[in-house]
């Protein structure tokens, strides 16, 4: 009775994967119907060959034939392809041999998207994007309805720089399928980084109607309010990202920065004093260097000197950083002027004088730090840390 029951569903989820196996093509659904066709042999010969019940055949025919056919569901319904993953496996290793594999599965199969979509994979993984970017549109032209396939094209012109192309796949991909939410995500990014930030704030604004609980969108809103100078709406999207993940150093700092912008330097100093003690020692020498710049603004010069150098002493790249800020040459005595002229020029950076940052974009090429991002600031040391390690 048990070996009836285990036969009938086996052979229902065989009918099943051989109808979606002729509709989409796709391996996974191969690899379920061999295991289950074994399966449903070793049942046969075991219910023909012998008249014993043997618990241990049943529970072998179970996990052939039903939990991984249930397993592989769930790997399609995450559209995560079986073979796909072994060929990316076999891709890292920039074989050539591997590459010319696909190239001759694709002379024999020319229309099979499923060699064009691996042959793309392969040139992504070893860094040609050029190639990679025409096979994911060829995969496009005969698998129109593929949106995956969208959202890795859109992936390639960020990495190539193409922003127009990458907001019009974007755009496109999302009229298909309105309800994507990583392809409306990377497009929020994609205008923002376009300096579209309006556009990007519709998009976020429109996705937490249905994700609300999302970190990811109020920060990326409480980034985007912040270049729109809207500081107030930037620090509570900040408080809300770290509502929902209280864990979140990056946006306690943000939180700072934006008191800093609004001159609430006490409740600033909470979270800088807060994440200071930070095991991340990035997150921790930040604090102190944030910490260093309130002490400036309110004239403690001393204290200021102390937090800097613990910031230096937590993480040494962060030197050559700090050492191109205006403010830090001033209070290590690198710019030699009289006291009251210290005073002055220090004023004025505080107060953020159009003048003066007008002169420190033009020599340093860069924004007065207190509007930059935190995790803008680590791309900019990523370089200063490398350089850092080789000297060391």
């Amino acid at each position: 009775m048990i070996e009836a029951i285990i036969l009938l569903i086996i052979l229902f989820l065989l009918s099943i994967n051989i109808i979606k196996y002729i509709r989409t093509k796709e391996s996974n659904y191969i690899i379920e119907m061999i295991l289950e066709i074994t399966s449903i042999i070793i049942l046969a010969m075991y219910l023909i060959l012998t008249k014993e019940k043997i618990i241990i055949i049943d529970i072998i025919i179970i996990f052939m034939g039903i939990i991984p056919s249930i397993g592989i569901k769930f790997l399609t319904h995450k559209k995560i392809n079986i073979v796909d993953v072994y060929y990316s496996i076999k891709f890292a290793s920039n074989s050539i041999k591997t590459r010319d594999y696909i190239l001759k599965k694709i002379e024999q199969h020319p229309i099979d998207p499923a060699w064009h979509r691996r042959l793309a994979k392969y040139y992504e993984l070893n860094e040609q994007y050029e190639k990679a970017e025409e096979e994911y549109i060829n995969v496009i032209e005969q698998q129109p309805n593929n949106f995956e396939i969208y959202y890795e094209l859109a992936k390639i012109f960020k990495i190539q720089n193409k922003k127009e192309e990458q907001v019009e796949i974007l755009e496109d991909l999302i009229k298909k399928d309105p309800d994507n939410y990583k392809a409306k995500m990377m497009l929020g990014i994609a205008y923002y980084d376009n300096e579209q930030y309006k556009e990007s704030l519709n998009i976020y604004q429109k996705m937490l109607k249905t994700n609300i609980g999302d970190y990811d969108l109020y920060y990326n809103m409480a980034m985007t309010y912040t270049m729109l100078n809207d500081f107030i709406a930037a620090k509570e999207n900040y408080e809300k990202a770290a509502q929902i993940n209280s864990y979140e150093a990056i946006s306690k700092l943000n939180i700072g920065q934006i008191n800093m912008i609004l001159r609430d330097y006490n409740e600033a100093k909470k979270y800088f004093y807060e994440q200071k003690e930070s095991e991340d020692e990035k997150i921790a020498s930040y604090a102190y260097y944030y910490l260093a710049k309130i002490a400036i603004i309110e004239g403690d010069i001393e204290k200021a000197i102390i937090y800097t150098n613990t910031a230096i002493e937590i993480y040494p790249p962060i030197k050559k950083f700090i050492e191109r800020e205006l403010r830090f040459k001033i209070i290590y005595g690198n710019v030699q002027l009289q006291n009251q002229e210290k005073e002055d020029l220090i004023t004025k950076i505080n107060q953020k004088d159009e003048k003066i940052v007008d002169y420190l974009e033009k020599i340093y090429n860069k924004v007065d730090t207190l509007t930059d991002n935190i995790e803008h600031q680590y791309k900019v040391n990523e370089e200063v840390e490398q350089t850092y390690d080789r000297e060391k």
